[in-house]
Order: structure tokens, then C-alpha cells, then sequence
């Protein structure tokens, strides 16, 4: 799914769950950093879309797909490892 903003086009990854209600995960362009963003602002989640369209984790952990990548940012969400 693609969504598109003022400050450029993005694809979604999913959702996470957050302490305003829900939180959209997403990167920019074919690959790069996945990011979510909560009421002020884009945080960024150190997880990363490779170019063969699966996820590298911070801790070099691979994920290869969508629901495996968002489980694990909510897990580190709900551990309180984003400020």
C-alpha cells in the first residue's frame, strides 16, 4: 500500500499499537529506514528494508515480511526502546 504526503511518497509497512492509538510504520523510495509517526513527529525505528524487499533488524536480525517486521517494532515499542 502506498500513501502519499506533502513531504514526499511513502509505503506503508503496517501498524503499530502506541500511547495515542495507532502508529503507521513506513519507509520512503524502493528501500531504506522504516520509520513510524506518533502524534509529533517520524520516529525512526533502526529497522531497514533491504533491496531484496526483506528487513535487517538493529541487532542484524533478518525479518521477511510486513507482519514479522511490525511485530518485532512493537515488541521494541512496548520494551520502551523509542523516545
Amino acid at each position: 500500500m502506498r500513501t502519499y504526503s506533502a513531504s514526499g511518497d511513502r509505503t506503508v509497512v503496517g501498524y503499530i499499537s502506541g500511547k495515542k492509538g495507532q502508529y503507521e510504520v513506513f519507509y520512503r523510495g524502493s528501500f531504506g529506514d522504516l520509520y513510524f509517526h506518533n502524534s509529533a513527529r517520524n520516529v525512526a525505528t533502526r529497522f531497514r528494508k533491504k533491496d531484496n524487499g526483506n528487513y535487517l533488524g538493529p541487532d542484524g536480525s533478518a525479518y521477511y515480511n510486513n507482519q514479522s517486521v511490525i511485530a518485532a517494532i512493537q515488541n521494541r515499542y512496548n520494551l520502551g526502546q523509542y523516545d
